[in-house]
Parts: structure tokens; sequence; C-alpha cells
């Protein structure tokens, strides 16, 4: 028994240390002789007005500090540090990485911000980002940056609803739901020109009212595109976006944006650049699936059949969560294992071989450096290419939440069970360098 004790122990090991690769889815004294000597006064010489020693213009800088206000999820959070986490700081990580900036967060309240910098009284911080939509014109001495975020305003359906080509076709007792006091409502009313005779303001959040709708409670909701897409592309036997996919199908949209001093055109210039190269990457895109509320979602039974190029697998339990960065249950285990890739894999006959690697790493003679090359021309399915800037991103973010299987093995300086931010390393485009806390055998 006690051999089978060891060995389960090992295996189990050998289990945790895999599954980690697995889950990469990318600061005069004044002398006193005792006596008194005559002083000849000396005339003051004239000095420069501090006040003109303020630059007039901001000072180009590699280093920014960013006013935002928190919480406001699911733009902004706090960790249990304290710092501000959610999705604006995934924006700006990516931001500053492009721009090579160096940035911090200030939190503070929304109220006067804007007039601080365009009045040019506050240095404190050099941009705001919160959950700033980009005006039609932009408030005198402040400018926005190229938007980092576009959200539409859609009109979902049942997938065999059939009367509803178009959002202007609600009418006699169909029913329209949105979440209470949302933009969606706006829309709603403004755009739509519905009233409360085919609104219902209800719903706490869009999953809520897409809940509804699947019940049948309701004909129609208005919530925001990336949550509708989402949704609609999971689901496709039970729910459509009327007008189709992308812009075409938005009722209406915001644009969201960084503002700074309208003087401080290095500043903004540095940041569109930055802002347009992990668009161009497909950084954005990603990113957008964490404002996806994370409330469960009972999809019912399928309305259309299921397509001719799908299968359709059932599993006994309850999908939780499906975050590739999260820690996993037996259930996510196996879904993630079976959709998503890793670095790694196990073959037929249980050997570790190569998947998003070109072949096993190089292991340091002191076993605390792993090197890894990745296959090139991988592409997400947004077209973007898989480098090693992926692969640190997705460890660093696994890292971030807690996850044991990243914070157990990498370096860990200051032993604050979260690993250094240079566990990971990108040595080039395609390879990538992890870094142990202390070498284990069965890290692999």
């Amino acid at each position: 028994m006690q051999q089978n004790l060891r060995i389960h122990t090992q295996i189990v090991r050998c289990i945790r240390g895999v599954v980690f690769l697995l889950l990469l889815l990318l600061p005069a004294a004044c002398g006193d002789s005792g006596s008194e000597t005559a002083v000849t006064a000396v005339p003051l010489t004239p000095t420069t007005d501090p006040a003109s020693l303020i630059p007039a213009t901001p000072v180009p800088s590699d280093f920014i500090v960013v006013a935002t206000d928190a919480p406001n999820p699911p733009f902004t959070e706090f960790d249990d540090f304290g710092n501000v986490s959610g999705f604006i700081e995934r924006i700006m990580a990516e931001i500053a990485s492009a721009g090579s900036l160096a940035y911090e967060f200030v939190v503070t309240p929304h109220e006067g911000v804007l007039d601080s910098i365009a009045a040019g009284s506050n240095r404190d911080f050099d941009a705001v980002m919160s959950n700033l939509v980009i005006p039609a014109t932009a408030e005198t001495g402040i400018a926005y940056t190229n938007p980092y975020l576009e959200v539409g305003q859609v009109m979902v359906v049942l997938v065999d609803e059939n009367r509803i080509v178009n959002p202007t076709d609600i009418q006699g007792d169909m029913m329209v739901g949105v979440t209470n006091n949302s933009y969606g409502e706006e829309t709603a009313r403004e755009v739509l020109g519905l009233t409360a005779d085919n609104l219902d303001a209800q719903y706490s959040s869009s999953i809520e009212a897409l809940q509804a709708l699947i019940n049948e409670r309701i004909t129609a909701v208005i919530i925001e595109s990336y949550t509708a897409e989402y949704y609609a592309q999971t689901y496709p036997d039970r729910l459509k976006i009327v007008g189709g996919a992308g812009p075409n199908a938005w009722i209406s949209s915001r644009q969201y944006g960084i503002a700074v001093a309208a003087d401080n055109t290095f500043l903004l210039g540095r940041l569109n650049t930055a802002i347009d190269a992990i668009e161009d990457k497909g950084a954005l895109a990603r990113l957008t699936v964490e404002l996806i509320p994370p409330d469960p979602l009972d999809p019912g039974e399928s309305r259309a059949g299921t397509p001719a190029d799908e299968l359709h697998i059932g599993m006994l339990g309850q999908i939780t969560d499906m975050d590739p960065a999260g820690s996993f249950d037996f259930i996510s285990w196996e879904l993630k294992n079976n959709t998503m890739s890793g670095l790694y894999s196990y073959n037929g006959s249980s050997q570790l071989i190569p998947l998003l690697a070109t072949n096993l790493p190089v292991i340091s003679e002191d076993g605390l450096e792993y090197t890894v090359s990745l296959r090139q021309g991988l592409r997400f399915a947004d077209g973007s290419e898989l480098t090693a800037d992926d692969v640190k991103w997705a460890v660093d973010r696994a890292r971030s939440l807690g996850n044991f299987l990243v914070n157990d093995y990498l370096k860990d300086s200051d032993e604050d069970n979260f690993a250094d931010d240079d566990a990971v390393q990108v040595m080039d485009q395609y390879t990538v360098k992890f870094v142990l806390q202390t070498p284990t055998s069965h890290f692999l």
C-alpha cells in the first residue's frame, strides 16, 4: 500500500507539471567663531519667475501616470493587493508594451479630471483612461486617442424568429428586453423610439435579458455587440443577431479612447501608434472577451437542429469556467484539452510531444530554465500569428489570477506566491523562456 501511495504521489506531481504547459492557450552646518563680523549687504540678484519654470507643454517621457476611476467593473477593479485590474489594465499593459512605455495608475474620481488636464493645472498625471466615450467634438484642451474599443448595440432574437429581419420591425405585443439604465435602453428609446408598451427594462445584466429571451418571456433583447456575438456564435442553433454579424448589424455604437492634453502631441502620437499595433495583432479583439458578463446562461434545447458540419458531445456536470488562465476542475480540464491548444500534448502512447512548440524544450544545466521554440505560421481565429509575446501574455495573465499551476513552479523571488514578471521571458518572436523557482523534475 505504501508503494501504491508513492506511485500515486509521483503521478500527481507529474500531472501538475504537465498541466501548466498544456494550459497555455499563449535623500552646512554653519561654523560659529563666537564673534560678530560686519557684513556688507549684497544686492539681490534678480531671479527667474518660478512660474516660468513650468514647461508650457509636457516634456516627452517614457513613463506616464494614468488617471482612472476604480472600481468600475468590468472596466476597472482591484486585485487582492489593491492594484488596479480588469479590462482597462489589460489594455494599458498591451499599449505600454507596444509603445515601450512604463506606466502607473492613479485612482481618482472622474469628475473634473479632464478639466485639470485641459487647464494644465495638474501635472500629477498624463492621461485619463476609464470608460471614456470619445465625443463627436473633444472638450477644449483635450485630445483623444484612436479608439481601443468600439461597442455596438445589437438586437438578438431566437434563431427561429422570422418576423423580425430589421430592428425597426418591433410592433404589436412584441417585447424587447434591455438592461436597466444601460446604453441598450438608451438605444431602444432614442434610436428605435420604443416605449413602455414594447420595452422591458427590468433586467440587471445582458445575460439575464438573454435568459428571458431563451425562456420566451420576451421577443428580443438589445445588448452590447461583444456579448451578443459570443453567445450567437456559441449557440447558433438557439440565438441570432438581427441584421447578421459585424458593424452592419449595429443599431448604435460608441468608441472608447484615452484622453490627453491637446498640447501633448508627442504622447498622443505614441499612444495612437501603439493602439494601431495591438489592433493589427488582434490583441484588442481577444481582450474584449473579458467584458462578457460571467453569469451562467442556460441555453435550453436546440431550436434549429445540429448543423451538418458540427458534432455535439454531451457531458455530465456543469461547466463552471472555460478560462484557460484559471484553475481547472475535472469537467473544464476535459473540455479545455479538447478545444484548446498547449505547447505540448500526449500521443496515443502517452508520450509527451510538441504541439505549438517545434520540439521539446532546451533545459539549462541547473535545471532552472526551459527554452521553448514555437512553430511558425500558426494563427488565431482572427488571423493574427502566434508569437512568443502571446505565450508570455497568457502565462502572465494566469499568474496574476493566482493560478497555482503557474505560481507553484515559476521563479518567485519575493516569495509572495505570485511568479515574478521575468519568470517568462521573450527571447525573440518565436522563442520563449520559462524560469523556475527550483529545479523540478516533474515540470514536464
